[in-house]
């Protein structure tokens, strides 16, 4: 097993795997995330695309979060607090890239990047680059976003449809 020497490892336990996401502690920071079933099996052959859904589900919460915080705001019906402060996130500002050519059938280890306008953004707002633990609350709200993804397509399904 080919192993990367990593700092502030944030595991994150979810669905069938266990995200255990780190920073490399030389040169430029970079956010490594590793997976690994919760068994310990081999991957099977749908692992890899759910995995990559996963990942691209990242950040979707907290853009929703903050959208929604900002509309609250502006009704006056909040009032918005700087201590609870979520930096403004948009969908598809990370990728995932999938590391090659890793030999092992139980691991499987991405390497995260920010597109250049997300990293131009943060720069110009003066918001600080992604660390492991930012990353790893994105996949743990994962499951939030699911959930709300669920509960508004039940309430479609619940409402009367409008005939013409």
């Amino acid at each position: 097993m080919q192993t990367v020497q990593t700092e502030n490892e944030k595991i994150v336990d979810d669905y069938p795997f266990k995200f255990s996401v780190s920073e490399t502690p030389n040169g430029p920071r970079k956010i490594v995330v590793e997976v690994r079933r919760f068994n310990d099996g081999e991957f099977s052959a749908n692992d890899e695309q759910f995995i990559q859904l996963i990942l691209d589900d990242c950040g979707k919460w907290e853009a929703f979060v903050g959208t929604a915080s900002t509309i609250l705001s502006e009704l006056d019906v909040v009032q918005a607090s700087n201590a609870n402060y979520i930096p403004e996130y948009s969908v598809d500002t990370f990728d995932f890239e999938k590391e090659k050519g890793l030999a092992d059938s139980q691991l499987r280890r991405y390497h995260m990047h920010m597109t250049s306008e997300e990293r131009h953004r943060r720069e110009a707002m003066e918001i600080p680059r992604p660390t492991s633990m930012e990353v790893a609350t994105q996949l743990g709200n994962v499951k939030k976003w699911r959930s709300l993804v669920q509960t508004v397509k039940l309430l479609q399904s619940l409402a009367p449809t409008q005939t013409e």
